[in-house]
């Protein structure tokens, strides 16, 4: 028994495993057709295989919920990972605005609940650089949400850079994982 963490982030799915003692990446691209995933797998930095899959329907079943709002919903809070945050081709906006499309409905059916976005990043780099950037997503997501309606009062932002690790900098995965912006019900 294990989990997965992860996302898509326009057509490419990042996502780490975890399993009892061991852990590891995979990273797969979706094809412009939509319909099959090729990519790779690893324990830790070590590629060890590949990966491909095809779709066999257009139904998805038991899906009910937007995967950040029915982690919101839970948990109180949700994490959308940007493994590629600091790459020469991070996600667009448009990429974005895709992975937040739902929290504005989520949102003005509970019109009493206030959003803090928490930035964070990986290590790499400078400290400094590392809090700037995460400000920057940070306010990137926000404006994201007031163009979809969202009133700006309704949120907060705080930019971390690398202070808040959720896994290790000393690996692919763990980096990956770093990377992202926390939603929290307030």
């Amino acid at each position: 028994m294990g989990s997965l963490i992860g996302q898509f982030t326009g057509r490419v799915l990042i996502f780490q495993w975890i399993e009892q003692k061991r852990s590891g990446f995979s990273l797969l691209i979706l094809n412009e057709d939509e319909n099959q995933l090729h990519g790779i797998w690893g324990d830790e930095n070590i590629i060890s295989g590949t990966w491909s899959a095809e779709k066999l329907s257009g139904k998805i079943s038991q899906c009910e919920e937007d995967p950040l709002v029915a982690q919101l919903i839970r948990e109180n809070r949700a994490v959308l990972f940007i493994p590629n945050l600091k790459s020469s081709n991070p996600p667009s906006r448009s990429d974005l605005k895709r992975l937040l499309q739902d929290i504005p409905q989520f949102l003005a059916r509970h019109p009493d609940y206030k959003l803090m976005l928490e930035a964070h990043t990986d290590a790499a780099g400078e400290p400094s650089a590392n809090e700037a950037l995460s400000e920057i997503w940070a306010i990137e997501v926000k404006n994201i949400l007031v163009e979809s309606g969202i009133e700006e009062s309704r949120m907060t932002i705080q930019a971390f850079g690398d202070s808040m690790p959720i896994a290790s900098n000393q690996t692919l995965t763990g980096r990956s994982a770093n990377n992202r912006i926390e939603l929290i019900i307030e």
